[in-house]
């Protein structure tokens, strides 16, 4: 788990490290959320790792336009966030964090 508190943050993030997956809230405060989004699965060397858009905006259409995985409104739940990981996350990973 790497936490990134803005877009540019995130960024910074995706230089350094490839993760298994992004969750991402669009709503991040004076951000452009919906273009992170686009500029990592439109760049080759990010569009396979798995965007999972966790949100209270209800434009769920949009988000997987853009290329999400998958979309949930918040408040999401422990087995949707499971469910979406588990696929994605080195083996092991999830039974030693869950």
């Amino acid at each position: 788990f790497v936490p990134a508190r803005t877009i540019r943050e995130a960024r910074r993030q995706l230089e350094q490290i490839q993760p298994a997956a992004i969750l991402l809230d669009i709503l991040l405060p004076d951000e452009a959320a919906w273009r992170f989004l686009a500029e990592v699965k439109n760049d080759p060397a990010t569009a396979a790792i798995p965007v999972f858009v966790a949100t209270t905006a209800e434009d769920q259409q949009k988000g997987l336009a853009l290329g999400a995985d998958a979309y949930c409104m918040k408040p999401i739940t422990r087995e949707w966030l499971l469910q979406q990981l588990m696929p994605v996350a080195p083996r092991g990973l999830c039974g030693r964090c869950w």
